[in-house]
């Protein structure tokens, strides 16, 4: 992806890609990954967080599927709120 925006909102993102182009080959579809930061955690804070595996999937990368070849876009539903979370 080049151009990458992310507009956020307290509990959604919704990411923004600029398409490049082609070189000759079909766009087959787009990988996008976020995670939330957690670089404010203690290390306590971390071990009883992580203590959860709910809570703990927030913090590894996730991967969104079925991002179609000729979108743009795409929203990202159920964030926690007022935290900050890393796209890729």
């Amino acid at each position: 992806m080049a151009n990458l925006t992310v507009n956020t909102n307290s509990v959604f993102a919704t990411v923004v890609w600029g398409v490049p182009g082609d070189g000759g080959s079909p766009i087959t579809g787009f990988q996008l990954y976020y995670r939330r930061d957690k670089s404010h955690l203690s290390p306590r804070e971390e071990e009883e967080l992580f203590k959860e595996p709910e809570v703990e999937r927030t913090y590894q990368w996730t991967f969104v599927s079925g991002i179609l070849p000729n979108a743009s876009s795409h929203t990202v539903l159920g964030l926690a709120p007022n935290s900050t979370y890393y796209f890729r």
